[in-house]
């Protein structure tokens, strides 16, 4: 059963529609516009990059409720949240351009793999970039929480003293699928090189 080229670019433009929906709905829910429906989503605060987003706009919108937060804490939650939406943007900027060309009919060409590599890569550095905000997020936490605490008992509480008697709660958020999925696509990626190559041998042999 042979597939047309019109299919192929029929079947690639609703995959892209799919895919754009999937990501306004995501920052619809993102920016919290279901409330006005009455509808209450809970952002996912396992996820750093919400985190972070979620901390920069308190930061930026509330800052009298965090004033105890100093202002080179502040630049590092900011820093987080940038590099975080950074990649997710470059993430999406490269599955976008893969499902364009996928649009155009074009499968198995050189360009499509390096945009399999491309997206495999960014998964990974979206893993390390998830171990560094995960890190600065704590870090700023627990200074948060020592401020408090110490605020509280009307005096400076060793972050030691504050750890044995449980006061503190360190939370370090790894999201190991994107290092799973980095690799896979870049597996992928691999073994379509092959194929290409092997394509275009038997092109020129004909």
């Amino acid at each position: 059963m042979s597939i047309s080229h019109e299919e192929i670019s029929r079947t690639g433009r609703q995959v892209r529609m799919l895919f754009w929906a999937v990501v306004g709905f995501g920052l619809i829910g993102f920016l919290g516009l279901p409330a006005f429906a009455g509808f209450v989503i809970e952002p996912n605060l396992d996820n750093n990059w919400m985190l972070s987003s979620y901390m920069s706009l308190d930061l930026l919108f509330y800052p009298d409720e965090f004033d105890r937060v100093p202002s080179d804490h502040a630049l590092m939650i900011y820093s987080s949240a940038l590099m975080l939406t950074g990649l997710m943007i470059a993430l999406v900027w490269q599955i976008d351009r893969l499902f364009s060309h996928f649009s155009k009919g074009l499968i198995f060409t050189d360009h499509t793999v390096d945009l399999f590599r491309n997206i495999g890569l960014v998964l990974i550095a979206l893993f390390v970039g998830n171990i560094i905000a995960s890190n600065i997020i704590e870090y700023v936490f627990v200074s948060f929480e020592l401020a408090e605490i110490a605020e509280e008992l009307a005096g400076e509480v060793p972050r030691e003293m504050a750890e044995e008697e449980g006061l503190l709660e360190h939370v370090i958020r790894l999201d190991f699928s994107f290092l799973l999925s980095g690799v896979f696509i870049l597996a992928v990626s691999r073994v379509m090189r092959l194929g290409v190559a092997l394509q275009d041998d038997a092109d020129a042999t004909i």
